[in-house]
């Protein structure tokens, strides 16, 4: 439970979805690339898992006040290479996202929950000429990516870090500079 100003109590509820994504490379008619198009933060979270994976949305919610609800997204990523899965966690911009972050270092676990696992056991994954596998064959890796578009001081970040760490995770935390970066034609050349 996360507790949201008034101290009253935070409560999540989820709906899953299925959504594979590939990357697209947009040409002209001519065969040359489009004009660079800077990407947000948010088609950032969209895109960089590389892998199958599934998109969903997540409600977490305050049970004082029941018009309240701040949506994020998340994004299970699977990588039948190394047998894990992972999580994508996008929060858009709110004053609730350090306490939201603070919430997700455990409440995570209902986005990996036994609804999700009986989804994950009805997908395929095979490569021609290889044994099909499932994704309950994937193990969590503790790897979190979360992309926050509300600026975090580096103290709260390095709170956050620490706390994630202590359960045993391993977040890394995405926001404005690492759109920024990623937007750099220099990050590119790299």
């Amino acid at each position: 439970m996360m507790s949201i100003d008034s101290g009253s109590d935070v409560s999540s509820e989820h709906t899953k979805a299925l959504h594979i994504d590939k990357p697209q490379h947009n040409l002209t008619a001519k065969g040359s690339p489009e004009p660079f198009k800077p990407r947000t933060l948010y088609n950032l979270f969209r895109t960089d898992c590389q892998r199958t994976k599934i998109l969903s949305k997540y409600y977490l919610t305050n049970k004082s006040h029941k018009d309240f609800a701040y949506e994020i997204e998340y994004i299970v990523c699977g990588d039948f290479e190394t047998k894990t899965l992972y999580l994508s966690i996008f929060l858009p911009k709110s004053n609730l996202t350090f306490a939201a972050c603070k919430y997700l270092s455990t409440g995570y676990k209902g986005m990996l929950d036994e609804k999700l696992k009986k989804l994950m056991e009805a997908i395929v994954h095979q490569k021609p000429g290889e044994a099909a596998e499932t994704w309950a064959e994937l193990k969590f890796s503790g790897r979190i990516y979360i992309y926050h578009e509300t600026r975090m001081l580096p103290k709260k970040v390095e709170l956050l870090m620490k706390d994630y760490k202590e359960k045993g995770l391993s977040p890394q935390f995405r926001g404005r500079d690492y759109e920024i970066m990623k937007n750099s034609p220099l990050y590119e050349q790299q």
